[in-house]
């Protein structure tokens, strides 16, 4: 087995500003993300192989050219994601990226949730695993009063997840069947078989409320295609690819429900804040940018200059 370099925990408030630049900055970046898909003769998911690569034009020098790839399986349920860069078509470092995944995701559901001017009182996480877990520990970096968070988890307690949300600061608490319209922020990072918010619960969701769903690695997806156009709902995307990047999202899309969406850029460029009398649905599949944000820190620990 090869052993690669592995992401260290990265400063919260760098690596939040950092991905923010670099969307500020996306006209010199041109990438192209592919997600390989295995079904089963019947149709169930199997697994997946992501491929990203991110061409930074910096005239009159060559490029960098930075390449993320991976795959993921349903038995193990994990995912494997190693880091490249390439200049002057030498590999010039290379590491394991997994690390940074996690941390990139959280960065960028904080950055997306602080730029709407949102404020998390009363949170609730669907799917208790290390992305989760991340993400509480950005909350509470960046909201210092939150104190709890509920979660759901297949109907039962997860204590490794309690234990390791209470060494944040944050008390947790499993709820089985939590009344939605109570919360003004919902966190879905999960591997769900089936959908966790459908049309139904969000025509009941507060107004106002924030939903943030970051899963990439499910048959279904999380959310009802056909919640992202109703009425009652302002749907927020990181970028335009994450229209067709995801089957729910596709299906969406092909429904003419993302027609009036807003993407991160427009809200950093626009200072366009959350909607106050819908439910807010932000919808985030990983981008170059947030995971260039993480490489360049890598690099720059590394006393790399590109």
């Amino acid at each position: 087995m090869i052993t690669l370099p592995t992401t260290p925990a990265l400063d919260k408030d760098r690596l939040v500003d950092s991905i923010k630049d670099k969307f500020l900055h996306i006209d010199q970046y041109k990438y192209k993300r592919i997600l390989a898909e295995f079904l089963d003769d019947k149709g169930n998911y199997l697994g997946d192989n992501f491929f990203e690569t991110t061409f930074k034009f910096q005239s009159p020098k060559p490029p960098v050219v930075y390449e993320i790839s991976g795959p993921y399986d349903s038995i193990c349920r994990k995912f494997a994601g190693i880091a490249r860069v390439f200049y002057e078509a030498q590999l010039v470092y290379e590491y394991d990226h997994v690390g940074g995944i996690n941390q990139r995701t959280a960065a960028m559901t904080l950055a997306y949730l602080m730029e709407l001017k949102h404020k998390a009182n009363k949170v609730l996480v669907y799917g208790p695993g290390k992305v989760s877990t991340q993400v509480v520990s950005y909350l509470k970096h960046f909201y210092k009063d939150l104190k709890n968070i509920d979660y759901v988890h297949y109907e039962k307690p997860n204590p490794e997840f309690e234990k390791n949300i209470n060494e944040i600061g944050i008390e947790s608490k499993f709820k089985k069947e939590p009344d939605l319209k109570t919360y003004d922020t919902i966190i879905l990072a999960t591997t769900t078989k089936d959908y966790c918010l459908t049309k139904a619960i969000f025509e009941k969701l507060k107004p106002g409320a924030c939903v943030v769903s970051l899963c990439t690695t499910s048959a279904t997806g999380e959310i009802e295609p056909a919640c992202h156009g109703l009425q009652n709902v302002q749907v927020f995307l990181d970028y335009e690819d994450s229209k067709t990047f995801t089957n729910e999202m596709k299906e969406a899309n092909e429904k003419g429900c993302l027609e009036n969406v807003t993407y991160f850029t427009e809200v950093l460029k626009k200072k366009v804040e959350k909607s106050s009398d819908k439910v807010n649905l932000v919808r985030l599949t990983g981008t170059p940018m947030q995971n260039i944000a993480v490489i360049e820190m890598m690099l720059a620990r590394e006393g790399i200059n590109l």
